[in-house]
């Protein structure tokens, strides 16, 4: 594709695209969006009175304007039919996480997709203060890494409001895992070594009080996940988006000579100070992650969705890809079978072949 022509981009999903996919993309020099997605015909026509650009509320006409990529911002029991469908046409894809609603569907994507540009949003690791980290680790800063502690702890809208969404229901794969927990899996070996394996329970409590139906029925909003890492690491992770009136996300890297601390007490994507101190105590190196005007969300999207885009005028890849988003749903699986079963598990190889 020659690069001084324009890429024509299509948005699927009229929450997060709208908010975080569009003004990314428009941000982006040589790209134009074309076209955008949604599922309410009255809400389409507002979005598109708003923004000025066509919204289709049906697929099939939507993909007719020949985009030459496509970022789709939808809920996992939805991705799949309209994943399947732009590849089917051979456009490059860039998803936000989870890749789909369990790890078949991932790993049939990943492998679908596999011929073309691809790419998932796990936009933590796009953060300057987690690249710091994973420099702190990998540079052997703190040496070897002995343990890992991360605390994810919020309120999410729903439980705040007491109302139910596709988010609170287990049906429509919502839930702590499917929200948080990719972000942690996707993080995790990015940062260290692949997990061996894990052990972890899984609670509904709070989500049980807001159900509107017994037919419905809650999804997680509390899990307790230990992992043990090839070469010995453990990290253990309590992750939650029910707990009132507190925002803590914090990772504590303990190394043989120093510990890394990245910690964001707010919910803001941009807050996070990373401080890395040597055997005596004393700080070696501290950063807080730059601050931004409006949301925080779009800049580390924005470098994402220019790394796509390369690919997509280059033909090459760009990462992370589909085949860790299937990566990452075979660690949620996992996570699932070993709280259901009550004992460790061993994450299965993820298999993206054709």
């Amino acid at each position: 594709m020659p690069a001084q022509r324009s890429i024509r981009v299509g948005i699927a999903g009229l929450g997060f695209g709208l908010n975080v996919h569009l003004p990314g993309f428009l941000g982006l020099p040589g790209v134009e969006v074309s076209g955008l997605l949604g599922c309410h015909p009255l809400h389409a026509e507002e979005v598109a009175a708003r923004i000025g650009l066509p919204v289709s509320t049906d697929l099939e006409t939507w993909l007719d304007a020949s985009f030459d990529a496509v970022s789709l911002a939808l809920p996992p029991h939805e991705l799949e039919r309209v994943a399947n469908a732009a590849i089917d046409r051979g456009v490059p894809l860039l998803a936000e996480k989870p890749l789909g609603c369990d790890v078949r569907v991932a790993r049939s994507l990943a492998a679908r997709a596999a011929a073309r540009p691809n790419a998932v949003d796990f936009e933590f690791a796009e953060l300057l203060t987690f690249a710091g980290l994973r420099e702190a680790i990998h540079s052997d800063m703190i040496g070897r890494v002995r343990h890992v502690t991360i605390v994810w702890l919020m309120e999410s809208r729903a439980h705040r409001s007491g109302s139910w969404s596709w988010k609170t229901d287990a049906a429509r794969h919502g839930g702590a895992l499917t929200l948080i927990g990719t972000h942690v899996f996707h993080l995790l070996e990015w940062l260290l070594d692949p997990v061996e394996r894990l052990s972890a329970r899984l609670d509904s409590q709070a989500t049980t009080r807001i159900v509107p139906s017994s037919e419905a029925v809650p999804a997680d909003d509390l899990a307790h996940v230990l992992v043990e890492h090839h070469g010995g690491t453990v990290s253990s992770i309590v992750i939650g988006n029910a707990n009132p009136g507190v925002a803590i996300h914090r990772w504590t890297v303990v190394g043989e000579r120093g510990t890394a601390i990245l910690d964001n007490p707010t919910h803001g994507l941009t807050d996070f100070t990373l401080r890395v101190f040597g055997v005596d105590g004393q700080a070696i190196q501290q950063m807080r992650e730059p601050p931004t005007k409006g949301d925080g969300r779009i800049p580390a999207f924005r470098r994402l969705a220019s790394r796509f885009v390369d690919a997509v005028r280059s033909g090459g890849q760009c990462h992370p890809d589909f085949a860790a988003g299937a990566r990452v749903a075979t660690l949620v699986d996992a996570t699932r079978r070993a709280a259901k079963a009550e004992m460790w598990i061993e994450p299965e190889e993820t298999a993206v072949s054709a």
